[in-house]
């Protein structure tokens, strides 16, 4: 009876084993979204299986050996936002994979003809979603000083604003996902109302290339991109920390996405809490900061070219009113009085 038993399981288990199909191919094509040209040399990966390959001159690529099953598909180009997919591979499959091919992560470099030095010109730049993941704990405006040529006005604990070439206020405009912001343009004590970790690439345009955004990007444009939601049928996210050791600040950020079969998902959300900021000497009375922030992303897709979106962001912050300052208004003379009390 014990052999019998043995044997019954040994069979069940090689059926099992014979019936696993590892010569399927997995063949595509990768595309540029907006030119529709193909991308040659884009790297194509599948996690679990670790294996890739690269496409060719015309944007084909084919991977063989393949077994059946679930697997997540990474696209990588030079120049373009990373591609991430979710396959449930049972047949040999063909796709096209779309990218969106950014131009302005390319430094442009202008040599002009002059004999004792060369000239370097960068119109557009870019700060990626890690180098906003490691200054989670700045504004917006702080974190576009990364890029040569943008400074920050300051007007009090949490109050940036950006300054490209000398310019700001009603020069600069400022895009969020796709929508004029004209907060930073009220004056000196308005800054961005955007949470820089909602993004995942902000852009920084300069000189002629902002003409195309209007009359109020005559200094400049900075383009904050909530970027696509990576087609996966599971639950995707991310929570971060960052702390700031003046004024003992505290920023925890989190995101969080899925995709379905028409309709793709992202919330994000951050909390940032700081106390009074210190000099060398003292410390600089009543210049603490709260902030709750948050964005919900849909987007619904008719087919492979066309799709809707519908984007939602909240930003709070409470800022304290430095009492050491000078006061133009009696509201915040009041407020000066209320914490002295």
């Amino acid at each position: 009876m014990r052999v019998i038993l043995t044997a019954f399981i040994i069979a069940i288990l090689g059926s099992g084993m014979t019936s696993q199909d590892c010569n399927l191919q997995l063949k595509g094509r990768v595309i540029d979204r907006a030119t529709f040209e193909p991308l040659e040399f884009a790297s194509i990966g599948i996690q679990e299986e670790l294996k890739g390959t690269l496409s060719d001159s015309n944007g084909f690529f084919s991977i063989t050996g393949v077994c059946a099953g679930d697997y997540h598909i990474h696209v990588d180009h030079l120049g373009c936002s990373p591609g991430r997919y979710f396959l449930s591979l049972q047949s040999d499959t063909f796709l096209n994979i779309y990218l969106d091919h950014h131009t302005e992560l390319l430094r442009e470099i202008i040599v002009e003809g002059k004999s004792e030095h060369l000239s370097e010109s960068q119109s557009q730049q870019s700060i990626t979603a890690g180098v906003i993941k490691e200054n989670a704990g700045k504004s917006l405006s702080e974190i576009t000083e990364l890029v040569s040529g943008v400074r920050s006005l300051r007007n009090g604990s949490g109050i940036n604003k950006p300054v490209i070439h000398g310019l700001f206020g009603n020069r600069i405009i400022v895009i969020n996902n796709g929508l004029s912001q004209a907060g930073q343009q009220w004056g000196a004590d308005h800054a961005p109302e955007i949470d820089p970790n909602t993004a995942t690439l902000i852009t920084v345009v300069k000189g002629a290339d902002a003409i195309e955004y209007g009359s109020q990007a005559m200094g400049g444009a900075v383009i904050i991109d909530a970027g696509p939601i990576v087609r996966d049928p599971h639950i995707h996210g991310t929570v971060g920390y960052a702390l700031n050791l003046n004024g003992l600040g505290h920023t925890v950020f989190s995101r969080i996405s899925k995709s379905h079969q028409k309709i793709d998902w992202r919330l994000t959300g951050s909390v940032k809490k700081a106390g009074d900021l210190k000099a060398p000497d003292y410390f600089l009375t009543n210049t603490g900061v709260n902030e709750a922030n948050g964005s919900i992303q849909f987007i619904y897709r008719l087919n492979q070219r066309t799709q809707h979106q519908l984007y939602y962001s909240l930003f709070t912050t409470t800022l304290g009113v430095f009492a050491g300052s000078h006061i133009s208004n009696l509201t915040d003379l009041q407020r000066i009085g209320e914490y002295r009390q």
